[in-house]
């Protein structure tokens, strides 16, 4: 993922690309999430769920 090609995505589609990037060996180095409301532990619980080696 490009820092230069930030983009707004849904909740389900973040978490495959974090997946994903995870199984290319890829990552990320700083994430800056904007949720409203409960979507936020939504998110965490998700990522949470996919148990990346390294955590974002």
């Amino acid at each position: 993922m490009s820092a230069d090609a930030p983009r707004e995505v849904t909740g389900v589609g973040f978490l495959r690309a974090v997946r994903d990037a995870e199984a290319r060996g890829e990552g990320y180095d700083v994430l800056v999430l904007a949720l409203v409301g409960g979507t936020v532990r939504a998110v965490l619980q998700g990522l949470a769920d996919l148990a990346p080696e390294r955590r974002p």
